[in-house]
């Protein structure tokens, strides 16, 4: 098992939210992961969005 696959297995058993579960990855790209989820409130299926933040090394010039 793959690092990640051992990540999405734990977040499987997670809910986002208090009522969000994640079923599998579906995409991703630069500002993040995208998710197909599942309401289980009310069965609706949603998308999930995690975003990544990035920290640069050097800060902001003001």
């Amino acid at each position: 098992m793959s690092n990640f696959q051992g990540m999405l297995a734990i977040k499987r058993e997670v809910l986002i939210a208090g009522k969000y579960r994640i079923i599998r990855r579906i995409g991703g790209g630069s500002f993040g992961d995208i998710y197909l989820g599942i309401n289980t409130a009310n069965g609706e299926v949603v998308d999930l969005l995690e975003t990544f933040i990035w920290r640069s090394i050097y800060p902001a010039e003001r």
